[in-house]
Formats: C-alpha cells, structure tokens, sequence
C-alpha cells in the first residue's frame, strides 16, 4: 500500500497522508520515500536482468547434447498445429508445433472404473504417451 500510494501521489508527504487514511497507521514521508525507492531500483534491477538475459547468445542446438530418446515401438500418432508469435522488429509470424506421440490401445473391457466413455462404451481405451 505504501508502494502503491508514493507511486500514485504528487509528493510523498501526500502519499504518506493518504497511507495513513487508507491503512489506519502512520508512516513519514521519508520512509514512504525509501520503500517506493527500494521498490523501484528493484523493478530496475529485474529489467535489467531481463534484457540480459533476452540480449544474451543463445547456446547452439549443435554444441548442447541432446538426450537420447526410445524409440517409439507401436502405434504412433503426429499432431500438427499453427500458432502466431510476436517477433521484435518484424511483426507476427506464423509457427508451426508438432507433438509425437506413442499410442497405447486397450481393449474397451480393461477400461478403469469412473475413466471417462466415449461416445460408445464398446471404443477401445486409447491412451497418447
């Protein structure tokens, strides 16, 4: 409230008036002061590591080791779909994701009490891992 109130007032001596009206204790205005400034050098400090780290360079997919995965024995599935990012400078661009999934299919008698039913109770149960 105190943050809010020396962010909000023209002066912080009015800001500590409207503290005390709004929370019932007082507080000088110096110390409004020091608590909205400690406020902001932190907010500065989280910017100024944010766009560290956005400025940093990127690690190489070519240098990281990628973790070797099994690879899928059954059944499996690719699902595609597109999406819209925001890129700086150039405007929206299109993306496109992609998750490959292995199926698991059991018969629909090995279904678990209360697992949700399709549209018909005889489908058998197919699971996406």
């Amino acid at each position: 409230m105190a943050t809010r109130q020396g962010l909000m007032a023209q002066s912080f001596r009015l800001a500590a008036a409207a503290y005390r009206d709004a929370v019932g204790g007082s507080m000088s205005s110096d110390s409004l002061r020091r608590v909205t400034q400690g406020w902001g050098k932190q907010v500065d400090r989280q910017r100024e590591e944010a766009a560290e780290r956005a400025l940093s360079p990127v690690e190489s997919p070519r240098e990281r080791p990628i973790a070797e995965v099994a690879p899928i024995a059954g059944p499996a599935n690719l699902s595609t779909d597109g999406g819209m990012v925001l890129i700086r400078e150039e405007g929206w661009k299109e993306v496109k994701l992609t998750a490959i999934s292995e199926v698991e299919v059991r018969p629909a008698e090995e279904r678990a009490s209360g697992e949700k039913v399709s549209r018909r109770a005889q489908d058998p149960v197919v699971k996406l891992k």
